[in-house]
């Protein structure tokens, strides 16, 4: 395994191939690396970063990334940035590196300069202690497709886009991309990428405007070169805001879910009536939507935050640990067994001392969008999960000064509940993004987009069929995840498989069957909005751990 400086350098300029539109964005890079032929990895890298770019008048634009957070995985080994103690000599360069960032200036017609460290003193004394690192920065920028991609103005289905550069290390490097479909803001392109001992085949979405990436995945294949065995590398970005965490965890059932879900719609009760009396069971009692939490338990869940710092020998500096519990508010009849959910997105951190005065030499860039909570919840710096990133190179004494943390966060609430009854045929007034489709007399379909990615608030829809009397009526239910349920049209080809950005775009739909024709449909319409919240940790003292205690109140 390589040195950690040398993969930590790496991770930065990896982080560079996916520059942005706004101001500033932060992004996940996940890395796998495997001999060819393996079916499991030898090394696997985590990365967060945040990119930043300046356009100028005469249309050229300068891209700056920084690294936030990284961690690399070989067997029986792992190992992240935080390890790094910036008070010692080599690893204080390297953080500051790393924390002052690379810049790459992109010419109005895609050309562009090489990529140069921010800190070039940082870089000297990295390069002097690590010399491999000059050919490092130059490989990965020639893979990583550093400069946006200068799209045609005019771009349809189908349409094919070719662009190729020299490059020292791989030759001529050609793309090949081919649209594969169209929103009037993005763009989804297949790539396929050939050079000199290099063939890669990818997918990307990116912005219209300027070819900035906002989601990528890449499948390399490298020849064996120097003293380096033939590898297999599989790349894939995407902007926090595209929740590529959430990615993660559904990843391993979307093979399977696609024709699962389609199996239960081809038979009965959904293809033709049934007669089984228990294929249409009583309807379930009112559920909130996970994730929604009441004021009560927004605020059963504010009182509870804290923090600690913790010390290892093994990290580089004292680590923030942050907990608390997902408030459940009033109890209700149902009385879920599963842990309660919060999402919120943190906007702002804040550090004070024990006087109360802000620390003006402390900063953390939020990184996480959305940021879920579920019960007792905890995290400390070195999960990939924690909310905000301080400086890679902040020192141990300035970790120790805090005593309460601020988070401006956006939260998801719940503010009630609406009832609608529609007739037979008849839409929805109240909420006309819900679809209903009258599919016949005993099948119902109420299809919706997913909301919380878009816009402050809303509804989120859900169903219950009634009969000539108003009665509740037994009825089949299936609840169509439509992100999992787009069928892959490149099976066999992971490469290709849909994006997360593209199956984030499905509609979720609720497919209801009945034993006899449908009256009516009793709509429950739960509102919800981005509640604007500040919550304050309270410190949690080493002495008071065991009590559970923290200093001051809750505000």
């Amino acid at each position: 395994m390589k040195s950690l400086p040398t993969l930590l350098l790496g991770a930065a300029l990896l982080c560079g191939a996916a520059p942005l539109l706004a101001a500033e964005h932060v992004y996940y890079v996940d890395l796998d690396i495997r001999l060819a032929g393996q079916d499991r990895g030898t090394f696997g890298q985590r990365s967060l970063s945040s990119l930043a770019i300046d356009t100028a008048a005469d249309g050229s634009a300068r891209l700056r990334t920084r690294v936030l957070w990284t961690e690399q995985r070989a067997p029986g080994d792992r190992q992240t940035v935080l390890d790094l103690d910036p008070e010692v000599g080599d690893e204080r360069a390297m953080l500051a590196l790393l924390d002052g960032g690379f810049e790459l200036t992109v010419a109005a017609d895609g050309t562009s300069t090489g990529m140069r460290a921010v800190d070039q003193e940082a870089w000297r004394d990295t390069v002097t202690l690590q010399p491999q690192a000059a050919r490092l920065i130059n490989a990965e920028q020639q893979l990583g497709g550093l400069q946006p991609l200068a799209l045609p103005a005019q771009l349809d289905i189908g349409q094919r886009i070719t662009r190729r550069a020299q490059t020292r290390d791989f030759g001529e490097l050609t793309s090949q991309m081919q649209v594969q479909s169209l929103t009037p803001s993005e763009v989804v392109v297949s790539v396929e990428l050939a050079g000199t001992d290099v063939q890669g085949r990818g997918r990307q979405v990116l912005q219209r405007a300027d070819g900035m990436p906002i989601e990528a995945r890449m499948h390399l294949t490298l020849a064996p070169r120097d003293d380096l065995p033939a590898t297999e590398q599989r790349m894939y970005l995407a902007r926090m805001d595209l929740d590529p965490l959430q990615r993660l965890e559904t990843e391993s059932i979307l093979e399977t879910y696609p024709a699962m879900i389609q199996a239960h719609l081809d038979a009965p009760p959904f293809s033709a009536l049934s007669s089984k009396a228990d294929d249409y069971p009583p309807a379930p009692p009112e559920e909130r939507v996970p994730g929604l939490l009441d004021m009560a338990a927004l605020k059963q869940t504010e009182t509870s935050l804290m923090f600690a710092v913790n010390r290892d020998y093994r990290d580089g500096r004292p680590l923030i640990r942050i907990a608390g519990r997902v408030g459940t508010g009033a109890p209700t009849r149902d009385a879920p067994a599963a842990p309660a959910i919060a999402a919120a997105t943190p906007r702002a951190v804040h550090f004070f001392d024990a006087r109360g005065k802000r620390l003006s030499n402390l900063a953390a860039q939020p990184v996480l969008d959305p940021w879920v909570l579920v019960g007792d919840f905890h995290a400390d710096e070195k999960d990939i999960a924690f909310p905000f990133r301080l400086p890679l190179n902040t020192r141990g004494s300035q970790v120790d000064a805090i005593r309460r943390i601020r988070l401006d966060v956006d939260v998801d609430t719940y503010l009630g509940t609406e009832v609608e009854t529609l007739a037979t045929g008849t839409p929805s007034r109240r909420n006309p993004n819900a679809q209903v489709q009258w599919t016949s007399p005993t099948r119902v379909t109420v299809e919706q987009p997913l909301p919380w990615r878009e816009g402050n608030g809303g509804y989120w829809t859900t169903a219950v069929p009634l009969d000539a009397q108003g009665r509740e009526m037994p009825a089949a239910m299936v609840d169509v995840q439509g992100a999992l349920a787009l069928a892959d049209a490149h099976p066999g080809d992971p490469a290709q498989s849909p994006l997360h950005w593209e199956r984030m775009r499905q509609p979720h739909r609720l497919e209801l069957a009945t034993a006899a024709p449908i009256a009516a449909l009793r709509l429950r319409h739960q509102r919800w909005q981005h509640q604007p919240r500040q919550w304050t940790f309270r410190y949690l003292a080493p002495d008071a751990a065991d009590a559970g205690t923290a200093e001051g109140g809750a505000e």
